[in-house]
């Protein structure tokens, strides 16, 4: 198969998972009988296959060189988010009182508490009289069930209730962003539905910046030169 085909059954297979659930899952004959398309549409093979590979490039240009940070000791150094990042509370607005809008249209990114798709739920219409969070920061839910899923919002955002965001008090590269937004994840075991992190999310131990991994420093390229490798391969 060509890329193109490749991707397009990837997706074929994708749009399936409303057959499924927690307790039902695509195992054994139940993943080999899903039906799919004989040949793939005409359109699939004149698709550039270079708009695929995007995302991807702009990751690659993300990457910080791999070599920075080599000449640092291994420290085990802990220290509060506080100290990172400066806490502050999001907009707790209610997504059913917004006028939705398509990203395509200008819509601004609107994150709550979602675990998955980056944290956002919507695009909505720009709101009278009050200007989106700035990008660059991180977005973390304090309560419900993904409480402290913790995202790096690249684009200017609003937030829905229960929800925080963080600033970086010094200059951090993305990889080091997106490795603290990991950091906190992993702090989710002290939290639960009834627990809420609204008032303890500043006092959580993190790393310290001088104890980053090493292998974090260009580790966007490393993945995304492995996917496009194993794609083309």
């Amino acid at each position: 198969m060509t890329l193109n085909e490749k991707v397009y059954y990837a997706r074929c297979i994708t749009m399936n998972r409303y057959k499924f659930s927690y307790g039902r899952k695509p195992k054994g004959d139940r993943l080999r009988q899903i039906e799919l398309p004989d040949t793939a549409p005409s359109w699939v093979h004149s698709t550039d296959a270079e708009d695929i590979w995007t995302p991807l490039k702009r990751i690659q240009s993300l990457s910080t060189p791999s070599n920075v940070g080599s000449a640092k000791k291994k420290v085990r150094n802990f220290v509060q988010v506080q100290d990172l990042f400066e806490v502050k509370y999001g907009h707790s607005l209610e997504l059913n009182r917004l006028q939705l809008l398509s990203k395509a249209e200008g819509g601004i990114p609107f994150v709550s508490r979602v675990m998955g798709n980056n944290g956002v739920s919507a695009y909505v219409a720009p709101i009278d009289g009050l200007p989106p969070i700035p990008g660059g920061v991180l977005s973390c839910a304090l309560g419900g069930n993904g409480v402290l899923s913790t995202f790096l919002q690249e684009t200017p955002f609003y937030s829905g209730r229960d929800s925080a965001y963080l600033v970086p008090k010094f200059e951090l590269t993305t990889e080091e962003l997106l490795y603290y937004c990991s950091c906190i994840w992993q702090n989710r075991f002290r939290f639960s539905y009834g627990r809420q992190a609204n008032r303890t999310l500043k006092d959580l131990l993190i790393p310290a910046r001088e104890s980053v991994p090493r292998w974090i420093h260009g580790a966007l390229a490393r993945v995304a030169d492995d996917l496009i490798s194993a794609a083309h391969g």
